[in-house]
């Protein structure tokens, strides 16, 4: 879009929104999903331990399975 600022010169209007520092948001972001996924974890973790041996017979899982699953820590995979 141009604009007559003194006759005969032009300006360029633009039309974008101001520049955003990006790499900070991403970085946000990027630490934001690692607090949630670590969440995640943790709480499938806690709710794992509760399970009865039905529960988890249930889910194709022996109480040793679920006791070494639910004592990593929230961090590791």
């Amino acid at each position: 879009m141009w604009s007559a600022v003194e006759p005969h010169t032009f300006e360029i209007l633009s039309d974008a929104p101001a520049a955003r520092p990006h790499r900070l948001r991403t970085r946000f972001n990027a630490v934001l999903a690692l607090v949630a996924l670590w969440h995640q974890r943790a709480r499938e973790r806690r709710d794992l331990a509760r399970m009865t041996v039905y529960d988890l017979k249930d889910i194709g899982l022996t109480a040793s399975d679920a006791e070494f699953l639910a004592s990593k820590p929230f961090w590791r995979p």
